[in-house]
């Protein structure tokens, strides 16, 4: 069995890398950033749970806001981050989903 898990996350971090690209410099988020992302992963059954068909934001391992609104769920993740870090933001399905 191949291991996609890492070159999956190269490709993330590499459009990553796209996003955060300022001054012609490459600014990756750091490294708790992608603590944050590997937990949201290995707690999803749960957090589907809790957080069904939600925006959350995580910080530190933490759910620090959730709800429908994109945008309010990112303010107040932002605020909780502080300027030092950026939350991570993610919608949390449940379900069967038809896009």
């Amino acid at each position: 069995m191949k291991k996609k898990h890492k070159s999956q996350t190269n490709n993330v971090k590499e459009s990553m890398a796209v996003y955060y690209k300022t001054k012609g410099e490459i600014k990756l988020p750091p490294k708790e950033y992608w603590e944050d992302n590997d937990w949201i992963h290995q707690n999803s059954t749960e957090l589907s749970k809790n957080y069904p068909n939600m925006w959350i934001a995580v910080v530190n391992k933490k759910v620090v806001a959730y709800g429908e609104d994109a945008s309010r769920v990112m303010e107040e993740g932002e605020k909780s981050a502080g300027e030092e870090r950026s939350p991570v933001i993610i919608f949390i399905e449940r379900g069967i989903h038809v896009y």
